[in-house]
């Protein structure tokens, strides 16, 4: 059906045009790029051209660059190749703290979704190794202080001084991601998020930053990452950011005003925005229906040919409400009752007032 509308970008984003024309491209380097031969060649030079296009735009160098399958694989490699105590928000992806629990401390959420800089600061004093979050949440949209954070570590002694790991996966393409403003060791950004192919995502590694290394295979991506490379999907993930970036000043101003409208219309039907008044992303709209189940509104908003999420898309199918919500303050009921509409370069105010007024024909006839 031609008028399906598609609001589930924070699990993940249709192929830009810019993409899809590079896969195509891309598909003449089909070899491994470990070969010597001529194909192995080609498809060295189309990796290393990746990389240098990559940190060119993160304004780092391409040796800090590692290639990785997708965010949470890029995750796993910092919070692995980490020592000692990691310390995440109440509710975060679990990627990010993906340790044994004893090495695993949580810093208290504020019904804002921030994290309490106050508990940050108590749980650094006990000492810890890694502070790892997300600079969009994806459950509910909210935008961390990277500043404040930055500050409050940088407070500590200097060889108390945890690493910062920023999952920017949700904000590529709507906020500047670059490691030097986000002051961060180490930063995951994700093809998937931004109009990219799954299987590739990078994660910037500071080259003061020596990581522990996980896995064990080959030599590629500097032994951090091995195994061989989908040089296809990278270049096309590639394409894709540099297309974000090159739009995400008009975007942010585009998805804002389109989220703006979107609420104020369904505010007028007495559903509740979860974080209004909090920093968030314009690409995430999390919403409170009291009275319908999250899962009947989905499955009624599909079968009207209209996608939204349910959260973050890796817990969706879990009965247990949204951790990231709970950690907010909201009822076990309401979460049960939230969806996340999710924005992204495709969309325009015709699926937002479509959305609207099959959800009003929803709401307003429950049963």
């Amino acid at each position: 059906m031609n008028d399906h509308v598609y609001l589930d970008n924070a699990a993940a984003s249709p192929l830009r045009p810019e993409a899809v024309e590079t896969l195509q491209t891309g598909a003449a380097a089909w070899a491994n790029p470990s070969s010597l031969h001529t194909q192995g060649r080609r498809a060295k030079d189309m990796l290393e051209a990746s990389r240098a296009r990559l940190a060119k735009r993160l304004d780092v160098r391409p040796i800090e660059i590692t290639f990785t399958a997708n965010a949470t694989e890029s995750n796993n490699l910092v919070s692995s190749g980490v020592g000692g105590q990691i310390c995440v928000p109440r509710g975060e992806h679990p990627s990010l703290g993906s340790v044994d629990a004893d090495r695993l401390t949580e810093i208290k959420l504020l019904p804002s979704g921030q994290i309490d800089l106050g508990d940050l600061e108590l749980k650094l004093q006990r000492g810890v190794s890694l502070v790892a979050m997300s600079l969009i949440n994806s459950s509910t949209g909210v935008i961390q202080s990277v500043a404040d954070i930055h500050k409050i570590i940088n407070r500590q002694k200097e060889d108390r001084r945890p690493l910062l790991h920023i999952d920017a996966s949700q904000a590529c393409g709507v906020l500047n991601v670059r490691p030097h403003s986000l002051q961060a060791d180490t930063v995951t950004i994700s093809a998937s998020k931004c109009g990219g192919p799954k299987g590739a995502a990078a994660l910037y590694v500071n080259k003061d930053v020596a990581l522990a290394k996980s896995m064990v295979g080959g030599p590629q991506e500097h032994g951090l990452r091995p195994g061989t490379e989908n040089v296809s999907a990278i270049d096309s993930f590639v394409a894709a950011f540099e297309a974000a970036e090159d739009s995400r000043v008009n975007e942010h101003e585009r998805l804002s005003e389109l989220q703006s409208h979107l609420e104020t219309e369904l505010k007028q039907r007495g559903v509740v925005v979860v974080g209004e008044d909090s920093v968030r992303s314009p690409a995430i709209s999390v919403i409170v229906a009291p009275g319908l189940s999250n899962e009947e509104l989905l499955y009624k908003l599909d079968a009207a040919g209209i996608a939204v999420g349910i959260g973050s898309a890796c817990h969706a199918s879990s009965a247990e409400p949204n951790r990231s919500l709970s950690a907010m303050g909201l009822s076990k009921k309401d979460a049960h009752s939230s969806i996340r509409i999710s924005l992204g370069w495709q969309n325009t105010k015709a699926d937002i007032d479509r959305f609207v007024a099959v959800f009003r024909g929803i709401y307003d006839s429950p049963s």
